[in-house]
C-alpha cells in the first residue's frame, strides 16, 4: 500500500495519528474555554434581546450558583485538562465545562469592565 493509500484510509491515517489527534485533544484539553464563552454569551444574548427578562439574574441563580457550590464540595477537577481518549474528552462535559467555566469569564468580564474584556477578546481572537 502507498503512502497515498494510507493517508486516505480513515482511521489508518499516519497524518490523522500524528496531526488531527494531537490537535484535536489539545483543543479539548480547554474545554472550557469554548463552552464557557458559549454559556456566558448565550445569557448575555438572551439579556441584550430580552432586557425585562433579566436573564443575567437567572444566570446569577442557576450556573454561578451551580459553579459555587459545586466548588464547596472540595471534589472539582481543574477547568483545564489534559485529555488522550474520546472517553476522557465526554467526561469534560460537566458543570466545569458550562457553569463554573461561564462563572469565571462572567467574573473576568465583570472585574475589568465590559469594555476592556471584549477589547482583550478582539485581540487574542484576531491575534491566534
Amino acid at each position: 500500500m502507498s503512502l497515498d493509500e494510507k493517508l486516505s484510509k480513515p482511521g489508518n491515517s499516519v497524518f490523522q495519528k500524528t496531526v488531527i489527534m494531537p490537535t484535536y485533544l489539545v483543543a479539548f484539553t480547554y474545554l472550557w474555554l469554548k463552552e464557557g464563552f458559549a454559556t456566558m454569551f448565550a445569557w448575555q444574548a438572551t439579556d441584550e434581546t430580552y432586557p425585562e427578562w433579566d436573564a443575567y439574574q437567572m444566570f446569577l441563580t442557576d450556573d454561578y450558583q451551580r459553579a459555587l457550590n459545586s466548588d464547596g464540595t472540595g471534589r472539582m477537577n481543574p477547568m483545564t485538562h489534559y485529555v488522550q481518549t474520546p472517553a476522557e474528552i465526554s467526561r469534560r462535559y460537566d458543570s466545569i465545562s458550562y457553569s463554573k467555566a461561564g462563572s469565571v469569564l462572567y467574573m473576568w468580564q465583570s472585574a475589568l469592565t465590559d469594555k476592556v474584556f471584549r477589547q482583550g477578546l478582539n485581540i487574542y481572537l484576531t491575534e491566534k
